[in-house]
């Protein structure tokens, strides 16, 4: 219990892995970057929190860095997490760059699961504040209505 087969393309084969210390490694992960955000994550966090208060019943919440499903094989960090929504707001950066397939995947598997992920661009948080806080009012507002009618 708490070890997984997993295959490494790294190095080419299969690897027994602990679960846990993966787990842990995650929260570690979410940790750092929760303690070292971007500029476009600072922001949005930011706009997020203003917005949260005045558009979504009591009770709903955004975490930062969060890992939705840590105990299932979806080790997915979302940079913004409301669980009683099941919306995550992910800000795409330059890391995004050239890992379009594997992010793809990534949003299937967590739309599997039931979560909405909204992406925004690092350009458009950090140069556009008032749109972007339209367009959270207007995320939050849709999600808001479709979660608690």
């Amino acid at each position: 219990m708490g070890w997984r087969l997993t295959y490494s393309k790294r190095k080419n084969k299969f690897q027994i892995r602990n679960f846990w210390k993966a787990k842990r490694e995650l929260w570690d992960r979410a940790n750092y970057m929760k303690d070292n955000p971007t500029k476009a994550e600072d922001r949005m966090w930011k706009i997020i929190q203003k917005k949260v208060n005045s558009v979504l019943p009591e009770g709903c919440f955004f975490r930062r860095q969060r890992a939705p499903f840590p105990d299932l094989d979806c080790f997915y960090i979302i940079d913004f997490y409301c669980e009683k929504l099941c919306l995550g707001i992910e800000v795409d950066g330059s890391i995004h760059e050239g890992r379009e397939k594997l992010d793809r995947a990534r949003e299937h598997q967590l739309k599997q699961r039931g979560i909405k992920l909204v992406h925004v661009s690092n350009e458009t948080v950090l140069h556009d504040s008032v749109r972007m806080e339209a367009f959270v009012t207007m995320v939050l507002n849709m999600c808001r209505v479709a979660s608690f009618p």
